[in-house]
């Protein structure tokens, strides 16, 4: 998958507020102006595997756009969804999360259920280099941090602004759910591009 080290990237305005693997994250063409949103197909997993999934011990959701809907050349999407959350595979509540970039979401509302609200990530690390989320799941994966952290998979979403490819949109940092060899969470971290194959650890997000 190709990347792009040299272009910055195309200004996005996402808010600073903060299972099988996902396929592929399709990029999207939109305007500046409008809001943020996010694939139907994808936004499950993105919730599933979030800062705020970790912090409240959830272990899947199902989404459905319910706000914003839009039709691109690949992907149906919404801008807000109506989840269905379970915690230790019984339900756990119900909330509203709105994209605030096409792979980032922010639960906004809790609908029932126990739960922590979301916590923002702070400010998200910027940069010219760039990848896409599968490039980045494996060059977590085979780092030396993921190593000293018994950590065997990760789901890493973009986060922040971002570019659009025809094979993905790449971004500069991303948030990435961490499981161990049991395919147990691990916690969450940010991350950022500091090469064409290589991430940093910024902080621990969950």
């Amino acid at each position: 998958m190709k990347k792009s080290d040299d272009d910055p990237p195309a200004t996005r305005h996402c808010s600073a507020d903060g299972r099988s693997r996902p396929p592929g994250h399709p990029g999207h063409g939109r305007s500046d102006r409008r809001r943020p949103a996010a694939a139907d197909s994808l936004a499950s997993a993105y919730l599933q595997y979030s800062a705020w999934a970790d912090l409240n011990g959830i272990d899947d959701a199902g989404c459905v756009g319910t706000a914003g809907m839009r039709r691109s050349a690949v992907a149906t999407e919404h801008t807000a969804f109506r989840c269905r959350v379970t915690r230790g595979g019984k339900p756990a509540g119900v909330v509203i999360a709105t994209a605030l970039g096409p792979e980032w979401f922010k639960v906004t509302r809790m609908v029932s259920g126990s739960l922590k609200p979301d916590r923002a990530i702070g400010a998200v690390p910027q940069g010219r280099l760039l990848m896409d989320s599968d490039d980045a799941n494996q060059a977590l994966e085979r780092s030396s941090w993921a190593r000293a952290h018994d950590v065997d998979t990760v789901y890493c979403l973009g986060v922040g602004p971002y570019k659009e490819a025809p094979l993905g949109n790449q971004f500069g940092a991303f948030s990435c759910a961490t499981l161990d060899t049991f395919a147990q969470r691990s916690g969450t971290v940010l991350v950022q591009v500091v090469s064409s194959s290589a991430l940093r650890v910024v902080k621990k997000l969950a």
